[in-house]
């Protein structure tokens, strides 16, 4: 194999994808999927994946705030996550199973976390933004 065959010496795996999704926001899960494409040199398909997780997060910032009350607040996290798992695996299994015949290593747990520490961050912000922006409509900090 030829140096510019080689795979990439770490991937995130589905499992990673799905668990960065559930703890960190649809926008973490984006964002390792956008890293694998980035290593298999798939740069447009790497930034369609994270404009995607924006703007599914953004999109779930007003679908939390008039979720009913009898809604468990754990369902949502579930339901995207595993959202999260189908789309990773139709999208990148493939290439994560030719990755891993290849002898590329599944990426690092620490980094999945930071990922999810930082989405977390982000998301965090994007719900003080919607809720300074519509203040009147959710009962947000706009009058503060």
């Amino acid at each position: 194999m030829q140096t510019d065959q080689l795979p990439p010496k770490t991937a995130y795996s589905i499992k990673q994808i799905s668990a960065a999704t559930f703890l960190g926001s649809p926008l973490a899960g984006c964002w390792l999927l956008a890293l694998n494409y980035r290593k298999f040199r798939r740069p447009r398909q790497a930034m369609f994946s994270v404009i995607a997780g924006l703007l599914i997060s953004v999109a779930l910032i007003p679908l939390g705030l008039v979720l009913p009350q009898w809604v468990p607040k754990i369902i949502p996290p579930i339901l995207y996550a595993y959202g999260m798992q189908l789309i990773a695996e139709r999208l990148q299994d493939t290439l994560l199973g030719d990755h891993r015949e290849a002898g590329g290593q599944v990426g690092s747990w620490w980094k999945v976390i930071g990922i999810c520490l930082v989405s977390m961050a982000v998301f965090l912000a994007l719900i003080f933004l919607v809720l300074w922006v519509l203040p009147q409509r959710f009962g947000g900090l706009g009058g503060v």
